[in-house]
């Protein structure tokens, strides 16, 4: 099977962005390890990394987005993480579920290598921990995301920020996650399960679509999405994550991330 990424353009302006999942690649995930050991960390220290406990990211896969058009500017994403988790992720009792992340990436590869990991919260190194932990600005945030979730820093990635309470219980459809560090948005994340995704096979219209929660103002002036979709495309064979329906925001100033 396939994953790849595409982009949609109409005289300059971006109409969509997104990842393609051919049925192959879906029926033929890896099932049995929950991680692909990529991000480990011997937390408790006993010379042996426990592949499910000490191990972050699931099964992850970095995608080099489509040249974007001569006639569009001002696209702020650099690149995209795939990841798979069979078996889901912490915290439990919210992601412990068979999903997918689909992370959007505003910074460059090396903001994100440079988030060791390590022995605190979600197995981030402990002296980048209240990096992670540091609040976005209230004027930056979107709409009912916590300023801060140091609780979900994870290594190789930063802090996870959602807006579902901790009482809605384990992810049973998709959700959408802004990642932080150092007080700016990172990543912009659509996270499904995967049963969610292969529903869309025969689902009447094949395609969910919900908004992007928007802060009040972007940092950087770009084209910024206001809703996510997951669709099935039956002439294709394929199923698609993608941000839509982008609109251009003026912008305040550059993103000012420093990874410590």
């Amino acid at each position: 099977g396939t994953v790849r990424t595409y982009g949609e353009y109409q005289g300059g302006i971006p109409k969509a962005l997104g990842i393609s999942l051919t049925a192959p690649a879906v029926s033929g995930l890896p099932t049995s390890e929950a991680t692909d050991g990529k991000h480990c960390y011997d937390a408790d220290a006993d010379g042996h990394v426990d592949g499910m406990h000490e191990c972050v990211g699931g099964h992850s896969l970095e995608l080099a987005l489509p040249a974007t058009p001569a006639a569009s500017a001002g696209v702020p994403f650099q690149w995209v993480l795939f990841n798979w988790n069979p078996h889901g992720h912490n915290p439990h009792g919210r992601y412990d579920v068979a999903h997918f992340d689909v992370h959007f990436y505003l910074v460059p590869k090396e903001v994100r290598t440079a988030i060791r990991t390590g022995g605190c919260a979600l197995l981030i190194a402990c002296d980048q921990l209240a990096a992670a932990g540091k609040p976005v600005p209230a004027a930056y945030l979107p709409a009912g995301y916590p300023a801060s979730s140091p609780q979900t820093a994870e290594g190789a990635m930063g802090a996870h920020l959602d807006s579902r309470p901790p009482t809605t219980g384990t992810l049973s459809g998709q959700t959408f996650i802004y990642g932080a560090y150092a007080g700016d948005l990172i990543f912009m994340e659509p996270m499904l399960t995967r049963d969610f995704l292969q529903r869309h096979r025969t689902a009447p219209g094949h395609r969910t679509c919900e908004s992007v929660p928007q802060p009040a103002a972007w940092r950087i002036p770009g084209w910024y999405p206001t809703r996510y979709c997951t669709a099935y495309r039956p002439e294709e064979g394929d199923y698609t994550v993608s941000l839509t329906d982008f609109v251009h925001s003026g912008g305040a100033r550059g993103l000012a991330t420093a990874v410590r």
